[in-house]
Protein backbone atom coordinates (compact mmCIF):
# COMPACT_ATOMS: atom_id res chain seq x y z
CA UNK A 1 0.00 0.00 0.00
CA UNK A 2 0.98 4.03 -0.71
CA UNK A 3 1.29 5.82 2.27
CA UNK A 4 -1.92 8.08 0.97
CA UNK A 5 -3.31 4.55 1.18
CA UNK A 6 -2.20 3.46 4.37
CA UNK A 7 -3.56 7.26 5.77
CA UNK A 8 -6.91 6.53 4.10
CA UNK A 9 -7.62 3.37 5.64
CA UNK A 10 -6.29 4.82 9.02
CA UNK A 11 -8.56 7.49 9.27
CA UNK A 12 -11.61 5.11 8.22
CA UNK A 13 -10.82 3.97 11.39
CA UNK A 14 -10.38 7.11 13.17
CA UNK A 15 -13.77 7.82 12.07
CA UNK A 16 -15.10 4.95 13.81
CA UNK A 17 -13.30 5.76 17.01
CA UNK A 18 -11.18 2.82 16.87
CA UNK A 19 -7.88 4.82 17.72
CA UNK A 20 -5.87 1.55 18.09
CA UNK A 21 -6.84 0.43 14.50
CA UNK A 22 -6.18 3.51 12.76
CA UNK A 23 -2.33 3.77 15.05
CA UNK A 24 -1.87 0.58 12.95
CA UNK A 25 -2.00 2.03 9.78
CA UNK A 26 -0.41 5.26 10.71
CA UNK A 27 2.97 4.12 11.86
CA UNK A 28 3.02 2.04 8.72
CA UNK A 29 2.70 5.21 6.59
CA UNK A 30 5.18 6.57 9.14
CA UNK A 31 7.76 3.09 8.78
CA UNK A 32 7.58 4.09 4.80
CA UNK A 33 8.75 7.72 5.09
CA UNK A 34 9.46 8.63 8.62
CA UNK A 35 10.11 12.36 7.13
CA UNK A 36 6.44 12.70 6.61
CA UNK A 37 4.99 15.82 8.74
CA UNK A 38 0.97 14.09 8.17
CA UNK A 39 2.14 11.15 9.72
CA UNK A 40 3.99 12.25 12.71
CA UNK A 41 1.02 14.74 13.68
CA UNK A 42 -1.67 11.40 12.78
CA UNK A 43 0.62 9.62 15.29
CA UNK A 44 0.57 11.89 18.01
CA UNK A 45 -3.38 12.13 17.99
CA UNK A 46 -4.03 8.33 17.54
CA UNK A 47 -1.80 7.94 20.42
CA UNK A 48 -3.25 11.03 22.38
CA UNK A 49 -7.05 9.61 21.92
CA UNK A 50 -5.68 5.96 23.02
CA UNK A 51 -4.34 7.57 26.42
CA UNK A 52 -7.66 9.75 26.62
CA UNK A 53 -9.67 6.38 26.05
CA UNK A 54 -7.43 4.65 29.10
CA UNK A 55 -7.83 8.09 30.86
CA UNK A 56 -11.64 7.91 30.50
CA UNK A 57 -11.99 4.18 31.43
CA UNK A 58 -13.07 3.26 28.15
CA UNK A 59 -9.51 1.63 26.58
CA UNK A 60 -9.29 -2.08 26.28
CA UNK A 61 -6.29 -3.98 28.03
CA UNK A 62 -4.77 -3.89 24.60
CA UNK A 63 -4.80 -0.10 24.38
CA UNK A 64 -3.09 -0.64 27.80
CA UNK A 65 -0.83 -2.92 26.49
CA UNK A 66 -0.09 -0.73 23.43
CA UNK A 67 0.11 2.77 25.87
CA UNK A 68 2.62 1.53 27.86
CA UNK A 69 4.70 -0.32 25.11
CA UNK A 70 5.29 3.03 24.05
CA UNK A 71 5.06 5.93 26.49
CA UNK A 72 6.86 3.91 29.07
Amino acid sequence: MTIKQLVAEGDKYYKKFDNKEALKYYKLAYEKNPNEFKTHLLLVRAYNDVAEDLRDGGGSRASAGLWNQQVR
